[in-house]
């Protein structure tokens, strides 16, 4: 009886030993838990068959596949989160369409990581309007980088938030911002990821400068196609001030310094500046005196 009374006892001692070590495991495993559900949510597809992207847009190559049912961890969004960032359960990171999802945590409470999306290798744009500006910012207050002309590709890596600028990069190397009006994408332009705007650049206000009446060069030139824009500036952002139909002969005043647009004086009276592509002229664009605009652009 002393030995089954024992035995009994062990039992009962081991018992409350594994017991007590069961608790312990259970308490020291909860905040893991606990602070995996605050570091981020997860969610639910619903969708038969659910693209991952690297990007956040449906211009951006597709990297993985998730299926209805499949699990994944949220980690951010777009900016107006119609898309997330996930891990699925390789491992693997990308971008889902957010109405895709059931989740546990909502959509617009993630961390907005628009900057961080990498830009489509095949985003490009086609410059479709005479000469267009690069600039070192998104607006016209930004100083001009280089100029690129009409039927030119540019690499496409960013754009501001209302979609009006692009940033791009040109096929000389030079980085800027071009006004997105004037140009046709290969890509959506919402797939773009948003990027930080560079400071406006503070210019020093100048006392103006006397004017100087502009002499006539003895130089014309003779426009060569349809109904041809006079403009207020050298630049497709000036104000359009007259007209010239094909045929018409002007004489030329000047050119800007980089010898794409021509300043003329019109049958009418007005002066202003023409695209050189667009006349024949009966001299040499290097012949010709450089003006200076001191016309301000109005787009």
């Amino acid at each position: 009886m002393k030995i089954r009374s024992y035995s009994r006892k062990v039992f009962v001692t081991f018992l409350m030993a594994l017991l007590l070590i069961t608790a312990v495991n259970l308490v020291s495993a909860a905040p893991n838990q606990i602070g995996q559900a605050q570091a981020g949510g997860t969610a639910v597809i619903h969708a038969g068959t659910l693209n991952v992207r690297s990007g956040p847009s449906v211009a951006y190559p597709v990297v993985a596949a998730t299926r209805w049912g499949d699990t994944v961890t949220l980690l951010g969004r777009n900016a107006n989160s119609s898309w997330a960032k996930v891990r699925i359960a390789d491992g693997r990171e990308g971008w889902v369409n957010a109405s895709y999802l059931s989740s546990n945590t909502a959509i617009n409470s993630l961390p907005d990581l628009s900057e961080t999306a990498v830009p489509d290798a095949n985003a490009r744009a086609l410059i479709n309007e005479g000469v267009l500006n690069v600039r070192s910012g998104p607006g016209m207050v930004y100083p001009v980088v280089v100029a690129i002309g009409n039927g030119n590709y540019v690499q496409v890596i960013g754009r501001d938030a209302g979609s009006t600028w692009i940033k791009v990069v040109t096929h000389t190397g030079h980085q800027g911002w071009l006004n997105s009006i004037y140009t046709t994408m290969t890509v959506p332009l919402s797939g773009i990821p948003v990027v930080a705007i560079p400071a406006v650049p503070i210019t020093p206000i100048e006392p103006p400068q006397p004017v100087h009446p502009i002499e006539p060069s003895g130089a014309t030139a003779v426009i060569n196609t349809g109904m041809l824009n006079v403009r207020s500036g050298p630049g497709m952002a000036y104000s359009v001030v007259s007209y010239l139909p094909y045929g018409q002969s002007v004489g030329i005043l000047g050119r800007d310094a980089n010898s794409f647009w021509i300043k003329v004086q019109t049958p009418a009276g007005p002066m202003g500046w023409i695209h050189s592509d667009y006349a024949q002229m009966n001299t040499t664009l290097s012949a010709l005196s450089i003006i200076e605009s001191t016309g301000v652009p109005t787009a």
